[in-house]
């Protein structure tokens, strides 16, 4: 399918708290809190059926998060 994000796109995260981790479903390095925003800097990867994507986030730590719990900023 098209993905559903870009490099460069703005999003938030959508679940209470988010898992950032270091490779595409690999350690978890942080997490993020709801409706943290970042940029998407890299992706997609597809790991074990899941689509992830590198965010940078405007504060904390950035990393890998699963597409699923992403949403696009209006």
């Amino acid at each position: 399918g098209v993905p559903v994000f870009a490099i460069g796109a703005a999003v938030k995260t959508k679940p209470a708290l988010l898992n950032v981790r270091a490779t595409p479903g690999g350690a978890i390095l942080a997490t993020q809190a709801l409706g943290a925003t970042g940029s998407i800097v890299d992706g997609p990867q597809v790991v074990n059926g899941v689509t992830w994507w590198k965010v940078n986030f405007a504060s904390g730590t950035d990393g890998w998060c699963s597409e699923a719990f992403l949403a696009l900023v209006p």
